[in-house]
């Protein structure tokens, strides 16, 4: 592993693993025309962009609640990169990353 991304990436895989699997429903949704199109609103919204650190590449979204699946408002969601998705998950929260001097 060269990078901190890259650790968190792998440690992240290896949750996914050992954690219970989301209901098949779930993974049905996310392949909805649906779930594709409140996404695309979601990215347009961000202006494509993750809304933490900014970065335009692989950019996933993120639900904050679960709470209206399959009915979800913009603000449900937040849009961010893989390596910030990846961060939350490992965390659990989401914060902005503090800027170097």
């Amino acid at each position: 592993m060269n990078s901190v991304s890259d650790f968190l990436y792998y440690l992240l895989l290896i949750l996914d693993f050992l954690m219970p699997k989301r209901t098949d429903n779930y993974q049905e949704y996310l392949r909805s025309s649906r779930w594709r199109g409140i996404r695309k609103r979601a990215l347009e919204r961000a202006g494509y962009r993750c809304q933490l650190c900014n970065s335009p590449t692989r950019l996933q979204v993120h639900h904050r609640t679960y709470d209206r699946l399959g009915n979800e408002r913009l603000d449900d969601l937040i849009v961010l990169c893989q390596k910030c998705h990846t961060a939350f998950h490992v965390h659990r929260k989401l914060h902005k990353p503090r800027k170097r001097a």
